[in-house]
């Protein structure tokens, strides 16, 4: 391929300033034009001609077979094609050597995307991310796609054309030469700025969605099915197989940009001494010409380097978790119908009758008759693929299928990003075990013991308690909340004893893992910073939390769990807790649950399984794997446990409907004689940030 490559006849295709302009500088490099309409036979080299007549002054969508290798292909446009019915929307049809596009747009010449046959990635690709990396961008195509294709960039100095011209040249020398590694416009785009003619190199993702180069899969069982795989750990209490600190400057470059990137950026934020990053991407669906709907991840650590890293790796899980993004769902049925295959979404736990009737409620009750999708999922007590329904496996299907029946509010709970896929299932099911325990001991009041803190036997976890007190003047205490499983949750709180404006009188968080110890540091690690966020901000809605005091069903957001109970009426809520004059130690806990480190994260992974198949449930997953995931060498999945009781945000939406453990589980863990009736449910909003 090499040798036909560097003899093959560059071609250049396009009207107006830019394409004359370029067809004269690249004439030395051996560069031919060739109309955009019907192509001579003498132009086109080696018999490559379009298969059907093209009429005069349109774009050839569909070109023959070419005898022999074709050169590569240079699009030119004064105008920027952000329409649909251009001809760069075309070029993956065009089985040239490589296709490369030249644009105009406001201020400067864009150059690429290189595509090239079978390796996607090209300008309808580009289109995409930007219409989800830039929030006006939707609404600029939507008003204004007609003039911009049809205007020049103002003022277009022959200097930067020429600039244009070189760094074109040595685009389609590498090409010919199959030189892609010097291929600046593989996967990318340039920005020549016609004033400074600085140069801006922008990497983008290849878009499984993209109608001219995507490819997705169908869903089926087979790839549900799960087998997992020995993953030897670094060291017997490190439950990461990677270490993503050494990654982040590839994965920063991988997923990063403002222009083309799934994420848009890393910013950083400080909470009273905490460092706190965000890093937004724009999703997929919404309203045609609407800013896209933005989705964050958030990241709270020591030190702004590991901030940003979570931030960016919680952001990235987010896309996993919003929609079907490594293949396409293939079944859609009634439950009466797949019953056999499928999970009865009545044992995930819905909303209550009333809360259905209610006008205006966004979510529909289950029949066994309602026709729905569904995505395949692997049962580890089936040890089966199983169907769940794709509005439980995703949360942003309001996005990106509002037509699709919605049976109960679904958030990213037990969603898990990993380097590999064992290691995104175990922090899938530990993120289910913490908020099933958070959720039960609320909703029932337990009486669960208070933690000693000075029985930590790790010093930074002193020094994080220390500072959380110091930096917010609060008193800090932490409950084991640890539920039938065993499984290591905690319960961290911190509470003011006079509170007032910029002093909340609570605030919690919680944090489960195998080793009490690191459940103790995630807990803490939380609710530093959230404290702090809860401090500044409540003051600012201080006739709104009065009134979520008055009516808890004025509690509607993630935000107002913790702005109401950052309010000193309300705080006699958590004197089931406070009251409690039982203790436990991080030692008695380890040895109470007993979940031994293993060499191995699989049999840490099987420990974990195993304690919940034990107590008759079953663990779900789904994976979420997309692509884009994929690039970085990254799993993606979504654990769900039937019977385990969802986190929810907004009073009305709570689920605990069907969900019998919240009855029985009291009794067995010794803290009730008889089952919790329901008059006893806690009827508060819970106090989960």
């Amino acid at each position: 391929m090499g040798e036909a490559r560097g003899t093959a006849v560059p071609l250049l295709a396009g009207t107006g300033l830019v394409a004359d302009t370029l067809a004269r500088l690249l004439e030395p490099y051996g560069l031919r034009r060739i109309p955009m309409g019907a192509v001579p036979d003498d132009a086109a080299p080696h018999g490559l001609r379009p298969v059907h007549p093209v009429p005069a002054g349109a774009a050839p969508r569909n070109w023959g077979r070419m005898d022999g290798a074709a050169g590569p292909l240079v699009l030119a446009s004064d105008g920027w094609p952000i329409g649909g019915d251009d001809v760069t929307a075309g070029v993956a049809r065009i089985p040239a050597a490589g296709s490369l596009t030249v644009h105009g747009e406001p201020g400067e010449l864009v150059i690429g995307p290189w595509q090239r046959p079978g390796v996607p990635g090209c300008p309808s690709c580009v289109r995409l991310r930007r219409s989800r990396a830039q929030e006006h961008f939707r609404a600029l195509c939507a008003r204004h796609a007609v003039r911009l294709a049809d205007a020049p960039p103002t003022g277009l100095p022959a200097l930067a054309v020429a600039a244009a011209a070189d760094l074109v040249a040595a685009e389609v020398t590498a090409m010919r030469e199959g030189r892609y590694v010097d291929l600046r416009a593989s996967g990318a785009v340039m920005r020549l700025n016609l004033s400074t003619l600085a140069v801006r190199t922008h990497r983008f993702l290849p878009d499984p969605f993209c109608p001219y180069c995507g490819t997705l899969p169908d869903d089926g069982p087979d790839r549900a099915r799960l087998t997992l795989r020995s993953r030897p750990k670094p060291a017997p209490d490190r439950y990461r197989i990677r270490d993503m600190r050494q990654e982040f400057d590839d994965l920063h470059s991988l997923f990063v940009d403002p222009y083309a990137g799934l994420v848009r950026r890393v910013e950083r934020d400080d909470e009273a001494g905490f460092t706190v990053a965000r890093a937004p991407l724009g999703l997929r669906g919404g309203a045609p010409g609407a800013a896209p709907v933005t989705e964050s991840g958030w990241g709270r650590a020591d030190n702004y380097r590991d901030s940003d890293l979570t931030a960016l790796l919680e952001a990235v899980e987010r896309w996993g978790g919003v929609a079907p993004g490594g293949c396409r769902p293939t079944v859609r049925a009634p439950y009466q119908a797949i019953r056999s295959d499928a999970i009865d979404p009545r044992t995930l736990g819905t909303h209550a009758p009333e809360a259905y009737a209610t006008p205006g409620f966004p979510f529909v009750p289950f029949t066994e008759d309602t026709v729905c999708t569904w995505v395949w999922a692997h049962s580890f007590h089936r040890n089966r693929p199983v169907l769940v329904p794709l509005s439980v496996a995703y949360w942003g299907t309001a996005l990106t299928h509002p037509d699709e029946p919605r049976f109960v509010d679904e958030i990213s709970n037990g969603c898990a990003l990993g380097g590999c896929l064992e290691e995104a299932i175990l922090f899938g099911l530990l993120e289910v075990a913490e908020r099933d325990a958070f959720l039960l001991t609320w909703l029932a009041r337990l009486p669960v013991p208070r933690l000693d803190l000075a029985s930590t036997a790790d010093p930074r976890t002193r020094v994080l308690v220390h500072r959380i007190e110091e930096t917010t003047g609060a008193e800090v205490a932490v409950f084991d909340t640890t539920v039938e499983q065993g499984v290591p949750c905690l319960w961290a709180m911190a509470t003011h004893r006079r509170p007032g404006a910029g002093r909340p009188a609570v605030v919690c968080a919680g944090g489960a893992h195998p080793d009490p110890e690191q459940a103790l540091r995630q807990a803490l690690g939380e609710l530093g910073p959230i404290a702090a966020s809860v401090a500044r901000s409540a003051p600012r809605h201080a006739d709104r939390i009065e009134a979520m005091v008055r009516d808890d069903a004025l509690v509607r957001r993630m935000v107002d769990h913790s702005l109401l109970y950052s309010h000193p009426a309300v705080g006699s809520r958590m004197d089931f807790l406070l009251a409690s004059d039982r203790t436990t130690t991080v030692a008695e806990m380890s040895r109470r649950c007993g979940l031994v480190p293993q060499d191995d994260l699989r049999n840490d992974l099987h420990a974990l399984i195993g304690r919940f198949l034990s107590t008759g449930m079953d663990v779900l997953v789904v994976d979420q794997t997309t692509a884009e995931h994929r690039a970085a060498g990254l799993s993606c999945v979504k654990v769900i446990v039937p019977g385990t009781l969802p986190m929810t945000f907004g009073h009305a939406n709570r689920r605990i409907h069907g969900i019998e453990r919240l009855r029985t589980v009291p009794v067995r863990l010794g803290h009730r004689t008889s089952v919790l009736p329901e008059t006893a449910v806690n009827p508060h909003p819970h106090p989960f940030p």
